[in-house]
């Protein structure tokens, strides 16, 4: 009598197949968060930059009735925009990066006001005005 062999399949991946898996996993997470990252600080600069415009809105229309603004320092300034209204919330504004946004006033007294960047350091590339940042502007642009 013939014997019967059983003849037995294995069902699975390999190891190479599971680690390629992996690897082109982790490839398009990191192009993902890249992709992410690059999008989430353009909104910062955005967000920053119609900060600006609305607090200098806020602060032309307050120089309207009050010409003495000019002698104020931006603290107070602010300060004295959202006692009177002039800011839709009841607390001074803060930038993106959780910062006070700097008002200052130019020798022709036109208003500046700008968020210091994610580097929270004044006077750098990085700053954002109503505009956009700073690095995108004119180099003969006088700050």
């Amino acid at each position: 009598m013939m014997e019967r062999t059983k003849v037995t399949s294995q069902a699975g991946f390999t190891l190479v197949e599971i680690m390629v898996v992996v690897v082109i996993l982790g490839v398009l997470a990191t192009m993902g968060f890249v992709g992410y990252n690059a999008f989430f600080k353009d909104a910062n600069v955005k967000a920053a930059s119609a900060m600006c415009k609305e607090l200098e809105d806020a602060t032309e229309s307050y120089m309207m009735s009050h010409p003495e603004v000019v002698d104020m320092n931006g603290e107070d300034l602010v300060r004295k925009l959202v006692e009177d209204g002039y800011l839709k919330d009841k607390k001074a504004p803060k930038d993106p990066w959780k910062q006070d946004f700097v008002v200052e006033f130019g020798e022709d007294g036109n208003i500046i006001v700008y968020s210091k960047g994610a580097d929270r350091t004044a006077d750098t590339d990085d700053d954002v005005f109503k505009d956009g940042k700073r690095s995108d502007r004119d180099e003969d642009y006088d700050f």
